[in-house]
């Protein structure tokens, strides 16, 4: 009965009696056992917040609705399983494209929002800033004044607390950060047993530090390419990682940029090949 709780409590739903009687009698009628109760509560409750008419408090009502949509689903993927498709698991993910979520203070969670409100300050440092690698685009905890003549005046900048990936998922894992579709840990698991079953012919390379102003990095993509054609080992992908080029690019300077972009069309036409 706790799992249960914390479970939908996690969605930042809240069950009643007739709710937790409904769910405990689920599993009773389907001799779940407590190994797997996480996971089958889980997927109520996942299933359960994404109704547009789920209320904060679980309506039997809706969870009826769910459970009979799970259990039709369940009847379909018993009459036919399908192996697992790579290109339905493998996305592209656009920044620009991503879903936009504002906390609520409310719920206590995460909600999508219709629109995105950005709030621009104009700042400067009193100090340097202390410790830590500051990203375009990361979160920056940062303490000090707003002026009257509308400048932030930064005292202390920091970074928040480091969280390993498992701590972060068990609590905001169930949230479609990306727009892809979300899933639990334990979903992570069970994709992670098909893939090595399933998909053990499936490969990618990652480089990284691909450095196009360096001859020799068009050399060895070169060689790669034909290892890969002469021996019939294709890629699902190939990342490249930066930084593309083995020194700094000067602010303002087009020759800088000039031999950058040269260095991209090199690769564009390599990668035609």
């Amino acid at each position: 009965m706790h799992t249960t709780i914390q479970v939908f409590r996690k969605y930042s739903h809240s069950l009643g009696p007739e709710a937790l009687q409904f769910l405990e009698e689920v599993l009773d009628r389907h001799k779940i056992e407590d190994a797997d109760v996480e996971f089958s509560i889980e997927t109520i409750a996942k299933e359960y917040n994404k109704q547009d008419d789920a209320a904060m408090k679980v309506s039997l009502d809706i969870l009826q609705r769910v459970y009979d949509a799970l259990q039709d689903q369940a009847s379909g993927d018993a009459a036919e399983t399908e192996l697992l498709d790579p290109d339905s698991h493998l996305y592209t993910i656009d920044a620009f494209e991503m879903p936009l979520w504002n906390w609520s203070h409310e719920r206590g969670t995460f909600e999508r929002s219709a629109s995105l409100v950005l709030h621009w300050f104009t700042y400067f440092f009193k100090d340097e800033p202390g410790e830590g690698l500051y990203t375009e685009g990361c979160i920056a905890l940062v303490e000090g004044e707003y002026t009257q003549d509308e400048t932030l005046e930064v005292i202390a900048i920091g970074q928040p607390p480091c969280e390993d990936r498992d701590t972060a998922r068990s609590i905001y894992g169930h949230i479609d950060f990306l727009g892809k579709g979300s899933t639990t840990l334990l979903e992570d698991s069970q994709y992670a047993r098909r893939v090595r079953e399933e998909l053990s012919d499936v490969y990618f390379f990652f480089l990284s530090d691909v450095w196009l102003d360096v001859p020799q990095t068009f050399v060895g993509l070169q060689k790669m390419f034909d290892n890969c054609m002469e021996n019939n080992f294709i890629p699902k992908a190939i990342v490249m990682c930066g930084n593309f080029t083995s020194r700094s690019i000067t602010q303002g300077s087009g020759r800088d940029i000039q031999r950058y972009q040269v260095s991209m069309k090199k690769t564009s036409i390599l990668l035609q090949i």
